[in-house]
């Protein structure tokens, strides 16, 4: 019986428990309630809310209804010119290049190379003198040059090439001539020894 009235006493406090808080849900429901009824009673809400649907319904329309004219993007005219084919011509830079700068190699011939050397003149009658300017000239015979008279193990000298011949026939005349006038120059390089007078001197001079 203790029992039964214990547990009677429990389900009762429980149950005084959840009414108290169903009461206190609906005091905060009516107090929720009240707050929003004052608040829409001020004046000064509805005008509130009222600015900002307006300003809502304002940005809606200007963002899907707005008709103001695109703005036009202006590019700068751009005109060309037609240039006449003569003038156009005129316009273009020529390369002039001057007959002058455009210089073949000279090529110096046998008597300008020998006059080129010292005492030049002289060296020339002796190429006249030793092998008629080159023509009896027995080193072309081997593809090569003497024609002077230049002697080397008693032999006459050849060289590869005419210039070659003129440097070394200049050589061994200077050698000579240095200290010696024409007449005997000449007798040395024909005899090969010092005499002031010779047939081959005479021979010199009648050329």
């Amino acid at each position: 019986m203790n029992g039964q009235l214990i547990i009677l006493y429990k389900t009762f406090i429980n149950m005084n428990k959840k009414l108290e808080q169903i009461k206190h849900f609906f005091r905060m429901i009516g107090y929720i309630f009240v707050t929003i009824w004052k608040v829409l009673r001020d004046k000064r809400t509805w005008i509130a809310i009222a600015f900002i649907l307006w300003t809502y319904l304002i940005s809606w329309f200007n963002s899907n209804y707005y008709t103001q004219s695109p703005v036009k993007t202006w590019q700068p005219m751009i005109m060309k010119r037609s240039i006449p084919k003569k003038t156009a011509q005129a316009m273009k830079p020529e390369t002039v290049v001057a007959k002058d700068s455009i210089q073949k190699p000279k090529i110096q011939t046998e008597e300008e190379l020998v006059k080129s050397m010292p005492h030049g003149d002289e060296l020339w009658n002796i190429y006249m003198l030793e092998s008629t300017r080159g023509k009896n000239d027995g080193c072309k015979k081997e593809g090569k040059w003497g024609g002077f008279g230049v002697m080397s193990a008693g032999t006459p000298a050849c060289y590869e090439s005419f210039a070659k011949a003129v440097e070394r026939a200049s050589y061994w005349y200077e050698k000579i001539r240095k200290d010696n006038d024409l007449a005997t120059s000449t007798c040395i390089w024909n005899l090969g020894t010092k005499v002031n007078n010779c047939m081959y001197y005479q021979k010199y001079m009648s050329l």
